[in-house]
């Protein structure tokens, strides 16, 4: 199996908000590593924690469409019954 190319790697969903990220290549120039701050790791767990939970990402798509449809969404009270 090949790795992704540099290209493929900087323009996935996963990386495009990510302020610092540096590759180590090998001599052949393909990637090997990648070097990014404790926060942006953090920050990446996070993103595929929520993007494996398929009912979360459901309810996020939900979201999405009805905000394309200018449907009101529910609030804070609607969702939680109320202040926390």
């Amino acid at each position: 199996m090949s790795a992704p190319s540099l290209s493929t790697i900087r323009s996935s969903h996963l990386f495009k908000d990510l302020k610092s990220l540096r590759f180590i290549s090998s001599p052949q120039g393909e990637p090997q590593s990648v070097i990014l701050s404790i926060e942006e790791f953090k920050s990446l767990l996070e993103t595929l924690s929520v993007e494996a939970k398929a009912d979360l990402m459901d309810s996020i798509d939900r979201a999405r469409q009805q905000l394309r449809e200018g449907q009101p969404l529910m609030t804070f009270e609607e969702v939680f019954g109320g202040n926390l």
